[in-house]
């Protein structure tokens, strides 16, 4: 009881805290809820997104894509929730400001770089139910076999996932999935734009997904009760998995925010380029950009404009 007030102190302080810098002269209310007619030059954007992407031209013109020089209207979303998405995006930011960054900065001084990219391959190799039910239901019962392949592959040769010879050694490559995506898939929209506290950027479309995704996640039964959503167990691996990701990010992170003019809009941008890529790869069933690190892109699949 004593942790959940402490929990429940830290929440609404940080939400003091975000709504203080949200209507601080310094950061007026303008600034967060009107879109600034700088961000709209193309040049600005390509040095925002560029701090990112090492072959920034591959996403701005994807095979599909017409040749546009407004890569705002090329990679638009629709995002009635404006108002409501940068409030929570600035919450966010204030939570992984306050909170996150100076424990991901203790873990990292814990555990070297090397140690904590293989939590993240083995975090990533036990989500194999996710993607053999996405496989299938898109009906890529190839790719369905290279799940299950890669998984005896690195559980076993790997070391429960802690390396990945899988791809290393066979070239069989990672590939991200989901429910939100099968629902890309049968051709349902997007919807709309929406931030979650913490969770970070999503759509209405790809949030649904995520209630799939929660349970088709084989750490939501450990305990073997769905409806335990509170076990001490289960925290304390999503809270030592999530720490995880945050310090192979941060860097990224807080490099792309501080050289964004508007972060909220970059980051959103950030994500419907890299939602549009995967599926790319998904409709093609193979890379278009093999020189593209799996380990930067997680920034974007993870928490684009969300707390890291």
């Amino acid at each position: 009881m004593t942790q959940a007030i402490r929990l429940i102190l830290i929440l609404i302080t940080v939400l003091l805290t975000s709504f203080t810098s949200l209507f601080s002269k310094e950061n007026s209310v303008t600034d967060h809820f009107r879109l600034r007619s700088d961000i709209r030059d193309e040049t600005t954007l390509t040095k925002d997104i560029g701090i990112f992407f090492k072959n920034t031209p591959n996403y701005y013109n994807l095979p599909d894509r017409p040749r546009s020089k407004n890569v705002l209207t090329l990679y638009d979303v629709n995002d009635p929730l404006e108002a409501y998405n940068r409030t929570m995006f600035v919450f966010n930011t204030e939570l992984n400001r306050c909170v996150l960054r100076p424990i991901s900065e203790i873990f990292s001084c814990v555990f070297p770089e090397y140690v904590r990219k293989g939590f993240a391959r083995m975090a990533d190799n036990i989500q194999l139910p996710n993607r053999f039910l996405n496989t299938i239901l898109q009906g890529r019962i190839e790719r369905t076999g290279i799940e299950v392949a890669r998984f005896c592959v690195n559980t076993t040769i790997g070391i429960a996932g802690f390396y990945d010879p899988a791809q290393s050694w066979m070239g069989l490559e990672q590939q991200s999935n989901s429910f939100g995506r099968s629902f890309e898939y049968w051709g349902i929209g997007p919807g709309c734009y929406v931030i979650l506290p913490i969770q970070g950027s999503t759509t209405l479309r790809d949030g649904l997904g995520l209630i799939l995704d929660w349970y088709s996640d084989p750490l939501t039964w450990i305990p073997p009760d769905p409806l335990a959503m509170f076990s001490p167990i289960r925290l304390g691996i999503k809270a030592f998995l999530k720490v995880n990701d945050m310090t192979l990010l941060m860097e990224d992170y807080v490099r792309i925010y501080d050289s964004s003019k508007d972060p909220y809009q970059t980051f959103k941008l950030i994500y419907t380029m890299f939602n549009h890529m995967e599926m790319m790869k998904i409709l093609n069933d193979k890379s278009k950009f093999d020189d593209y690190d799996y380990q930067d892109k997680k920034l974007i699949l993870y928490d684009p404009g969300g707390a890291i």
